[in-house]
């Protein structure tokens, strides 16, 4: 008898089929739903400030330039932070109050000499989860997806881990320290860099199950969540995810030809 590993036959010592030891489905045990519950109270927790009511965009850097530099404002605590006031935050108020008055942003006519809107990915316009925080108020939209952010990273980061075999302990030490790693909490207030790291551990997750089942639906899955990805913000980091991706998928061919060679 012979089994899959590594999309190669190999012979069992036993002679009987047995479960591949390289990957899993991906079916869910109560351990996994424990563990997905302590990673949704780890991103409770890390994100408390929101619950009190703040609001994860750096407004008092405004405070930098005229006008509001006359204005009395609270102190700045980091004057680098001020992109995310001076570039996410109008942007974010020109695409609702466009969608408000019935009208699709596809320009803007107050940057530069007029600016294409809809062609920046930043803008975050063709993100089903934007549609969504469009009916929310502002300050409410962008503390949803701060959390929804976070837990996208974590959740998605355990699942793949436990689809490599890696224990539910593991995994869950896996999923809290990508949920919670200083690049993301560093990008909170830049959420075309936030979104597109959440999708990470779901690309090379959905990529390397289509790779391994040849399976017309996960395949479809993979080109979904790369398509995600890719409108959910920073083009420059979904180059990156794409990297890692075929890095990802050399190293696990590299892996196969190894095994395929070896085999007696």
């Amino acid at each position: 008898m012979s089994l899959t590993i590594a999309d190669e036959p190999v012979e069992t010592l036993s002679g009987s089929a047995k479960t591949s030891p390289v990957h899993s489905d991906l079916g869910f045990g109560r351990h996994d739903i424990g563990s997905v519950t302590v990673i949704f109270l780890f991103v409770c927790l890390l994100c408390l400030p929101i619950f009190a009511g703040k609001v994860p965009i750096p407004s008092e850097t405004l405070a930098l330039w005229s006008p509001w530099s006359q204005l009395r404002n609270e102190p700045i605590t980091n004057p680098n932070l001020a992109d995310a006031t001076l570039l996410y935050l109008p942007s974010t108020v020109f695409a609702r109050d466009a969608v408000r008055d019935g009208e699709w942003p596809m320009w803007d006519p107050y940057s530069f000499g007029g600016f294409p809107y809809a062609a920046n990915s930043q803008s975050q316009l063709y993100y089903p989860l934007t549609w969504l925080l469009w009916l929310l108020p502002l300050s409410g939209a962008i503390q949803v997806l701060a959390l929804f952010n976070v837990l996208l990273a974590g959740v998605g980061m355990y699942l793949f881990a436990r689809y490599q075999r890696v224990s539910p302990v593991g995994a869950l030490i896996s999923g809290l320290a990508f949920g919670g790693s200083g690049m993301l909490q560093l990008g909170l207030e830049m959420p075309g860099v936030a979104s597109v790291y959440g999708w990470l551990p779901w690309i090379l997750l959905a990529t390397d199950k289509a790779l391994r089942s040849s399976n017309i639906a996960w395949s479809a899955l993979a080109a979904l969540v790369c398509g995600l990805q890719v409108v959910s913000g920073h083009l420059q980091w979904v180059l990156y995810s794409y990297l890692v991706l075929g890095c990802w998928v050399m190293w696990r061919r590299c892996c196969a030809e190894i095994l395929r060679r070896n085999k007696p």
